[in-house]
């Protein structure tokens, strides 16, 4: 209940702030924005964001190959699309990166935990770059206006990411100890372990205190796939690897970046390349942060706000920003109905510990999904 409160608490400032900017910008403005859009500069956008889309795709094929999974290039992006596609219609990145990590459990058997590092692994590596690309050209347009505003934000920023990726490589080191252990008890002995016995199994609700074990039960089995998962993150890549998909995320933060000046243009703001590079910054940790707690509204809101320091009119920066959060949406829709008139469903059991996802067509979808979960925690509970 409580969690349903606070979904609609933030659906509903998402909405709200969204009307506001709306209403700020002026609809008119906003539409007639819309309208003077060029079609050609539309699609070429739309073919820039699936190139960043395809390198993204590569930087996680890299992370994933040299963290020891045996996976195709085409099972990451056909991961990818799908995860994409689902994060797309319940915007979250964390949301967006389980789902595209579950996908490609489910349909290559490599284990979850260590996928989802890697795509955590990358979001740092991304903001890394991006956080040093956006510095430079900071420091090469010190004599613009608005820039020493914009040098001491990205300087916050630089602090932030270099202090969240120590965070995260210590609590990385602590997790390495007790993942082992958690990982070597038997998955019949957890259940067990929890009291949920005899009458339980049959009656399906049972009383509060059966309730309470298994959602104890849950809590443990959560406990040893972070434990496992903090492990991965732990085994990092060589240094070399690094280096490499460093320098591949730097090309997709170009075509990022140029995708967005497209549009812009279309829209009728005029704003210089290296404008754009260095507020990019910015705009990924508003991809990040202000559309987990604010949804859809907050990631517009930040994009107008950032555009507008700079110049650009509100109305033309809100008008881009709609347009291409529409691009990701029909882009990811695209891949995703592509992949499964395409993709063969396989039926071969799942090896232990690898994923607790059954590998059915249900997973391709937010409802089905979470059925699937449930069903495989009934199935734990019942053994």
């Amino acid at each position: 209940m409580k969690r349903r409160i606070l979904t609609t608490l933030k659906i509903a400032a998402s909405l709200t702030l969204l009307g506001t900017i709306l209403v700020y910008s002026g609809p008119r403005e906003v539409v007639a924005a819309f309208q003077g859009m060029r079609p050609t500069l539309v699609v070429l956008a739309f073919v820039l964001l699936l190139g960043d889309s395809l390198v993204r795709t590569l930087n996680w094929f890299q992370l994933a190959r040299s963290a020891g999974c045996a996976i195709r290039l085409g099972a990451i992006a056909n991961a990818y699309f799908a995860g994409g596609f689902i994060g797309a219609l319940l915007p979250s990145t964390l949301g967006t990166d389980l789902a595209r990590s579950a996908v490609a459990a489910a349909r290559t058997r490599a284990p979850v935990e260590v996928l989802l590092a890697t795509t955590v692994l990358l979001n740092v590596l991304s903001l890394a770059v991006v956080c040093a690309i956006g510095l430079i050209v900071s420091l090469m347009l010190a004599p613009l206006p608005g820039a020493p505003q914009a040098l001491l934000v990205l300087s916050a920023v630089v602090a932030g990411a270099c202090l969240s990726v120590i965070v995260l490589l210590s609590t990385a080191r602590r997790g390495e100890s007790r993942a082992p252990l958690s990982c070597a008890v038997a998955p019949t002995s957890r259940w067990v372990a929890t009291g949920v016995t005899g009458a339980d199994h049959n009656t399906g609700l049972g009383s509060s205190g059966a309730w309470r074990m298994r959602l104890s039960a849950c809590h443990r089995w959560i406990d040893r796939r972070m434990g496992r998962f903090l492990t991965a993150l732990a085994a990092r890549p060589s240094p070399r690897a690094l280096v490499a998909v460093s320098a591949v995320a730097s090309s997709s933060y170009a075509l990022r970046t140029l995708g967005w000046l497209v549009l812009l243009t279309a829209a009728g703001a005029q704003l210089p390349w290296a404008v754009l590079l260095a507020i990019g910054p910015l705009v990924t940790i508003g991809a990040a942060l202000p559309i987990s707690v604010l949804g859809f509204g907050g990631f517009q809101a930040i994009n107008v706000y950032l555009l507008s320091l700079w110049g650009v009119p509100p109305e033309q920066a809100l008008a881009a920003s709609l347009v291409q959060s529409g691009l990701s949406v029909l882009l990811y829709g695209i891949g995703c109905i592509a992949w499964l008139r395409r993709a063969p469903i396989p039926h071969e059991p799942m090896q232990p510990h690898s994923s607790p996802l059954p590998s059915n067509g249900a997973i391709y979808h937010p409802v089905g999904a979470a059925a699937c979960v449930r069903s495989a925690l009934g199935k734990r509970i019942k053994e």
